[in-house]
């Protein structure tokens, strides 16, 4: 596997752990028919940095071979990837 590839399957995995993280933290939500993630009105985002940290410190498998700066970055793009105000394809199909 090429260097490329293989950096590109990391940044998928970090990002899918900071989604992961926002999900236990209770800052993202899924939606059950759609698995689209969208934002909790109201949620500290902070919950999932410290989530983040503890669980580099600790050494969780979830965390394994990523550093504290990597998931904490992971984290932050998940929360700018999720929509807010609930599933959008929901909203979607709710207005046709």
């Amino acid at each position: 596997m090429g260097s490329a590839k293989r950096m590109m399957m990391e940044q998928h995995k970090a990002h899918e752990i900071g989604m992961d993280i926002c999900e236990r933290a209770r800052i993202v939500e899924r939606c059950p028919v759609h698995e689209e993630c969208y934002l909790v009105n109201g949620a500290d985002e902070r919950e999932a940095y410290m989530l983040g940290s503890i669980l580099v410190r600790d050494g969780d498998a979830l965390v394994a071979g990523f550093d504290r700066q990597t998931i904490l970055d992971s984290i932050k793009a998940a929360i700018a990837d999720a929509g807010s105000d609930g599933c959008a394809l929901c909203a979607k199909n709710a207005d046709d």
